[in-house]
């Protein structure tokens, strides 16, 4: 196997672009829940930083080896001016070493010599990260980490999301106490004081009150959820019914109640082919991969909240 193939497996390597189509979607969104989707925006992005946070101390750190030679050799070639008075190296002449290593350091990284080697050298340290075995079961820890806090960062999306078209539409409010999702909802009978604390008027809060404190963290309750506010909208029913999308939430399932050790149940549900009573093992692009099912999904839900 090649060492990128090796180093991708293990560590997460985030594409720069991941976002431009969440980005894109934002610049439409519709106020009624512009709120959530900039906060899901905000904490998939810290999701990702996390994971992808090895690899950015690893490349800065061959970065700084690089810069470290340089301003070391333009150093020495001042010192052919000697000391100061007191014996001391001259403040003046170490900025001056200073800027010529900076000017150099970015040619360096400018051209195609320098990001070749820039590169090859990241790898490197990288896969000698990777092979130390002190290193291989936290890595794994989080992968199967970042997958949790990623479904996570998508049911907090679309529980706000959901909670702020009910306060924006009363009916809409109303109608998901019936039928399929009542039972993933709070008995609506409200209290006199909520009632006053409210001033009788729950015309832009019905989320607020009758949601408080209720979390969809399902993706059944979801789906069915989304059904209720928007029956017409296929292409979110769709993306909803991915069968990716349903082995995420199984994973984070098994990552958060068995440690990621597989039993029937699971087996049963998503027909991995992984052996009974084994813990699963994910690659580390599995993260980018999550991270598209729920970045996918959450534009589709912006695109039908403003058109619907």
């Amino acid at each position: 196997m090649e060492i990128a193939d090796q180093v991708m497996e293990a560590l997460l390597i985030m594409p720069p672009d991941f976002s431009d189509p969440l980005d894109t979607a934002l610049l439409s969104v519709s106020p009624i829940i512009a709120g959530p989707a900039k906060v899901f925006r905000g904490n998939l992005d810290g999701n990702l930083r996390v994971a992808n946070l090895l690899y950015l101390l690893t490349f800065e750190s061959v970065q700084q080896q690089r810069f470290n030679a340089i301003f070391t050799a333009e150093r020495i070639r001042l010192l052919k001016a000697g000391p100061s008075d007191k014996g001391e190296f001259p403040p003046e002449r170490l900025r001056e070493a200073m800027t010529i290593a900076q000017k150099k350091m970015k040619e360096f990284a400018d051209s195609p010599e320098g990001h070749e080697e820039t590169i090859t050298n990241t790898l490197h340290a990288l896969n000698d990260l990777i092979q130390r075995p002190d290193l291989r079961d936290s890595l794994q820890e989080l992968v199967q980490e970042a997958v949790v806090m990623i479904w996570g960062t998508f049911e907090v999306f679309i529980s706000d999301s959901v909670r702020s078209i009910a306060n924006a539409s009363p009916t809409k409010a109303a109608d998901l106490f019936s039928g399929a999702t009542k039972k993933y909802l709070p008995n609506p009978p409200i209290s006199m004081e909520k009632l006053i604390e409210y001033k009788f008027d729950l015309s832009q809060s019905m989320g607020d009150v009758f949601f408080a404190g209720t979390r969809l963290d399902s993706l059944p309750s979801i789906k069915d959820t989304l059904k209720v506010l928007y029956p017409n909208a296929g292409a979110l029913h769709a993306i909803l019914s991915n069968d990716a999308l349903w082995k995420l939430w199984q994973r984070r399932n098994l990552i958060v109640h068995r440690r990621g050790v597989v039993d029937q149940p699971y087996l049963s549900k998503t027909g991995d082919k992984v052996a009974l009573g084994e813990r699963i093992h994910l690659k580390a692009n599995y993260i980018e991969e999550a991270a598209k099912l729920v970045r996918d999904a959450a534009i589709e839900l912006i695109s039908t909240t403003r058109t619907g």
